[in-house]
């Protein structure tokens, strides 16, 4: 196989491996934003206007995202990104695999036809043939580092085991603000606290407790102490009963 041949293997490994980095990159910040969106929504409840909008907007970024990810591997292959191109992953493949650095692009070189002045001709098949034996030898996959893939892969999983604590623990919560994104068209009044109207209108009766009604007659001498029985209804309002004994 020709070292043209092999550095264009190499080169379909090398943006392979770009991609999976992208890949999990993308499927963080994907976690990252809806997670931001869920604890939004959780507190402010968005109207439908806003959710859709924002819906519409990850969707185009998606699509956006598709696009762009087929036109970079179309430019990467033809070698019309640098990085991609084959003498620089010539070089690159140099300094990783070779005790000589500049022996593939020397290599590639050669057999591009670009001869230097002291190189015989069967010098050349044989440094290109040499050459060629130990490409054919690399595991093309280890050439390239997973340390950003173990990173972003870390950086999900954070993200995932984070969104299933709050879920857990913000349980209800968590149920309504998926039906609400579910529904984004519907419109959702957010939750008002419960009120207290008494029929004396005193504002101090607590729910739960019994309390001591004090109540001054015409009379000045007399003092009527009454009992309060608070009972709560689960609703916006509630009603108060009590007693009165003179």
């Amino acid at each position: 196989m020709d070292i043209t041949d092999h550095l264009k293997r190499i080169r379909k490994e090398a943006i392979r491996h770009d991609l999976i980095i992208f890949a999990w990159i993308s499927y963080s910040i994907l976690l990252a934003v809806i997670i931001i969106a869920g604890i939004l929504e959780t507190v402010i409840y968005f109207s439908p206007s806003i959710r859709i909008g924002l819906l519409l907007i990850l969707v185009y970024a998606l699509i956006g995202l598709i696009v762009s990810t087929f036109i970079f591997f179309a430019l990467a292959l033809t070698g019309v990104i640098p990085r991609y191109r084959l003498h620089i992953l010539a070089a690159h493949i140099g300094k990783l695999a070779f005790t000589h650095h500049d022996r593939v692009i020397i290599a590639l070189n050669l057999e591009t036809a670009s001869i230097p002045p002291d190189f015989s001709k069967g010098h050349d098949q044989s440094f290109i043939l040499q050459t060629s034996e130990k490409l054919g030898t690399l595991d093309y996959v280890s050439l390239f580092s997973n340390r950003n893939i173990v990173r972003w892969k870390t950086i999900a999983v954070i993200l995932l085991m984070f969104a299933g604590i709050l879920i857990l623990f913000n349980w209800d919560k968590s149920v309504n603000t998926i039906l609400r994104w579910s529904h984004p068209r519907e419109e959702f009044q957010a939750l008002k606290p419960s009120g207290i109207t008494t029929k004396n209108g005193d504002v101090h009766l607590l729910s739960g407790t019994t309390t001591i009604y004090k109540k001054t007659t015409s009379r000045k001498s007399d003092l009527a102490v009454s009992t309060a029985k608070l009972i709560i209804f689960r609703s916006n309002e509630a009603m108060v009963d009590y007693s009165q004994n003179e």
